[in-house]
C-alpha cells in the first residue's frame, strides 16, 4: 500500500540544504534513516541513495567512483558505497531494490524511516515524510504501520534502534510477533542492504 506523504520545502526545513551537494549529478532520491540522524542533530554516518531503475543506479555509481570527493568504500550486488572525503560519510547507492519513491519509501518498516528528499518534476527539492514521522522521531517511538516485509529484519532493526534509546509500540510488537509465527526466515532477503 502506498501511503499519504506530507511534504515540506528545504525553506521550511533548512536543514535539509545539507543533503543537497549529495543530489548532485545524479536521478536517485535519498530515502530512509538519515533523517533521524539529521533532525535530532546526531552525526550521519550513510546515506541511502535509491533509484527508480538499475540504469539510474549504474550510472550514479560511475559519478561516484569517478568524483575526487568520493572514494569506494565497499560494495556487493545491491549495493556500491562511496565516502565522502569532506564529511566521512558512506553514500550507498542501492541497486538491489529500485522503484518509484512513493513505493519504494512506503515499503519501510518504521514510520521514523518512510521519509525521503528527492527532486520533483520541476527540478526543486523537496522533502516527504509519513504522517506520523516528526511525532514519532520526537517521542522516540518505532511504530509499524503497515505490513513487514522482512520480519527478521524489522526485528533486528528494533533492537539497533533500542540502542538509540527508540521503543517499540506495543501494537508494532505483536505485528512483529504475528509477522514471525510460520515465516520461512531461512534465506530471506533484507531490503536494508548496507552497514546500517
Amino acid at each position: 500500500m502506498v501511503m499519504e506523504f506530507k511534504k515540506s520545502l528545504p525553506t521550511q526545513l533548512p536543514k535539509l540544504r545539507f543533503l543537497d551537494r549529495f543530489m548532485a549529478n545524479h536521478k536517485g532520491y535519498i530515502a530512509g534513516g538519515c533523517f533521524k540522524c539529521l533532525f535530532q542533530g546526531e552525526k550521519i554516518k550513510d546515506i541511502d541513495i535509491f533509484f527508480e531503475n538499475e540504469a539510474d543506479a549504474k550510472e550514479a555509481d560511475t559519478y561516484f567512483q569517478k568524483s575526487d570527493d568520493f572514494e569506494k568504500s565497499w560494495s556487493n550486488d545491491r549495493v556500491s558505497a562511496h565516502k565522502c572525503k569532506k564529511t566521512g560519510i558512506i553514500i550507498e547507492v542501492i541497486f538491489g531494490f529500485t522503484g518509484y519513491f512513493e513505493n519504494v519509501v512506503s515499503s519501510f518498516d518504521f514510520t521514523i524511516t518512510k521519509a525521503g528528499y528527492r527532486k520533483n518534476e520541476a527540478g526543486e527539492y523537496e522533502f516527504l515524510a509519513h504522517e506520523k514521522f516528526f511525532e514519532h522521531l520526537m517521542n522516540k517511538k518505532l511504530v509499524i504501520d503497515d505490513q513487514i516485509l522482512f520480519p527478521l529484519s524489522t526485528f533486528n532493526r528494533s533492537f539497533r534502534y533500542k540502542g538509540y534509546g527508540y521503543g517499540l509500540c506495543g501494537e508494532s510488537k505483536e505485528k512483529i510477533v504475528q509477522s514471525l509465527q510460520g515465516a520461512v526466515l531461512t534465506g530471506q532477503n533484507d531490503f536494508y542492504f548496507g552497514h546500517d
